[in-house]
């Protein structure tokens, strides 16, 4: 079974989905979100949260926080 799933809809409105995904862009023309997923070596899973300049890639991407798995379930870190 794979860890992670990517999971989308097309531009037909089709289900996409990608099993042992580790990374997803979503983007227009000057502004996007970017998404890497990590496993700990203790095996919990991390995924960094990245604002990105969409299409036209210019600049850098920002790392704006990332949702951790805890005990008491996913917690959202903003980076600060």
């Amino acid at each position: 079974m794979a860890r992670t799933y990517l999971s989308g809809t097309n531009s037909r409105n089709n289900l996409v989905t990608a099993a042992n995904s580790k990374f997803c862009h979503l983007r227009g023309w000057n502004a996007g979100v970017e998404i890497r997923a990590f496993v700990t070596s203790d095996g919990k899973d991390i995924f960094n949260v990245y604002m990105t300049n969409g299409s036209t890639g210019a600049g850098s991407d920002t790392l704006v926080g990332a949702v951790l798995d805890t005990e008491n379930g996913p917690k959202w870190l903003p980076n600060e």
